[in-house]
């Protein structure tokens, strides 16, 4: 088990080590999916429940990639089952994607009130109290036909805090932590830099 933590990690170390220049953008659901349960596998409070529930709120597709996951081991956990809804959840899951910004500020009282990992595709949600927010950088790594870009995580760890979560001192790693307010001049600099 210690071996597949150490590849897991190993591999995030890999995919996410490249420093992202410009804008970020919201990333296709296949990519949210498995950056998805990439993070959860490094998320401690999540790794000491019995099984992980995920609810996708606003996006069917990513809970569609979800569904391959399905009882496979994330970690030391087993993904038990995946939903989808326009309404927040009446269960409680152990984490929650938002996909429809209209919900945020409900997602964030749900996901602090109930102590649910709240992780979103539109990475500026990140700094209004979204734990994780996933995207890719607008610019490619390499210009050619594939057009190959980063995928970036931001990680606002007050409100991962807020909603009881701890991680992994390997997170750092592969997030970029932030807090409110902080990734509009996050993009503001780092354009300046490219000009």
């Amino acid at each position: 088990m210690k071996n597949q933590k150490l590849i897991l990690t190993g591999m995030l170390v890999l995919v996410f080590a490249l420093q992202a220049f410009g804008e970020i953008l919201s990333t296709d659901s296949e990519k949210v999916a498995m950056t998805s349960i990439s993070t959860i596998a490094m998320n401690i409070t999540i790794q000491q429940s019995n099984h992980l529930d995920i609810y996708v709120l606003g996006d069917e597709k990513i809970a569609k990639n979800l569904k391959k996951f399905k009882g496979q081991q994330i970690g030391d956990v087993s993904l038990r089952s995946i939903k989808y809804g326009t309404e927040l959840p009446k269960k409680k899951p152990s984490v929650l994607i938002l996909a429809d910004k209209t919900k945020c500020e409900e997602v964030i009282n749900y996901c602090r009130t109930n102590k649910v990992l709240s992780i979103t595709n539109i990475p500026d949600l990140c700094t209004k109290g979204i734990s994780l927010g996933i995207g890719c950088s607008s610019k490619p790594i390499f210009e050619n036909k594939y057009s190959l870009r980063t995928i970036v995580i931001y990680l606002n760890k007050s409100a991962s805090l807020a909603e009881g979560m701890v991680w992994h001192e390997n997170i750092k790693d592969v997030t970029t932590e932030v807090e409110t307010g902080e990734i509009l001049a996050f993009y503001t600099a780092q354009n300046n830099e490219l000009k």
